[in-house]
């Protein structure tokens, strides 16, 4: 995943570089595609990093989820895991730029919505009616305060 952010991140001054350099020949339209693009980029990379998850808390009301510029998520209700489920393909949101964020599709059948920054810790829970994919840095830690459900 960091590979893919800095890439991201990169891909926007070298698309702005690339405007100016292509304006310089006078092809006034293609400039503004790329130099577009490129500041586009850089707007996404600006949002999405103010979306990271960088902590996750269960209290006694739910689920907390902090993020790095943006108010926290809290959701409201009994936290049970859901130890089969796993994340499936994405449906809207980041597929890898600071993380794996936004609506993706369960393998098996219904929908996440997600919140994970290492996919190789994620874990399944539901928070109320809401499923939700979360990686804490202790996934076992994180997992021990909540109940088990198999559906």
């Amino acid at each position: 995943m960091r590979v893919v952010t800095a890439g991201v991140w990169l891909l926007g001054p070298v698309l702005c570089g690339a405007g100016v350099a292509v304006a310089r020949s006078g092809a006034s339209a293609a400039s503004a595609v790329l130099f577009a693009t490129g500041v586009g980029d850089a707007v996404l990379c600006a949002v999405y990093r103010g979306l990271q998850p960088i902590a996750y808390e269960l209290d006694g009301t739910g689920l907390v989820i902090e993020r790095r510029g943006r108010s926290a998520r809290r959701y409201v209700g009994a936290v049970s895991s859901m130890p089969t489920a796993r994340l499936g393909l994405r449906v809207a949101g980041s597929g890898g730029l600071y993380g794996y964020l936004g609506r993706f599709r369960l393998a098996g059948g219904g929908r996440v919505s997600a919140f994970v920054t290492d996919r190789s810790a994620t874990a399944i829970v539901r928070v109320g009616e809401a499923v939700l994919a979360v990686s804490p840095a202790d996934r076992d830690a994180f997992l021990s305060g909540v109940e088990v459900s198999d559906a």
